[in-house]
């Protein structure tokens, strides 16, 4: 684990908001030196602590619909169901979890009749699924994390 200062945490913050923020925007921001910025940004993400990426707005790119569904599996069989998921473009976020259900993904389709194809006729026909509940997203208020 890699130890942070207030000052790395207040860095992620303003990078999480703005991840093309300048160093120099950066280190007013702060009150610290470009260098020091540079330095810290250089080491979180040596460090593997932070990752730069890109997250998409969902419904800017034409996916009107979006769902967290969420799946009961055969216990011995969660890690198959998981790879077989990752096989799916449109799904997402795919997690274990412990509590009701075993799996959470998220999807996101450009049409509605296409997320019910994917629950109806993909979700049914994956080895270890045993019951699927899906929770349609009517109105995406932050994305981030690349869940949707």
């Amino acid at each position: 684990m890699i130890e942070i200062d207030e000052i790395d945490q207040n860095l992620i913050k303003e990078l999480q908001k703005d991840g093309r923020r300048s160093y120099s925007a950066l280190a007013k921001l702060l009150g610290i030196s470009v260098s020091s910025v540079s330095r810290r940004v250089a080491r979180l993400l040596s460090e593997d602590a932070i990752r730069m990426t890109v997250i998409t707005n969902p419904k800017k790119l034409g996916y009107g619909s979006m769902a967290i569904i969420a799946l009961d599996s055969d216990m011995n069989k969660i890690d198959a169901v998981c790879q077989r998921l990752t096989e799916y473009p449109n799904v997402g976020l795919i997690a274990i979890s412990f509590g009701r259900f075993d799996v959470l993904i998220s999807v996101r389709f450009p049409t509605s009749d296409e997320m019910v194809h994917f629950v109806k006729n993909e979700l049914s026909q994956i080895e270890g699924v045993q019951q699927v509940e899906t929770f349609y997203v009517a109105e995406l208020k932050q994305h981030g994390f690349g869940m949707l």
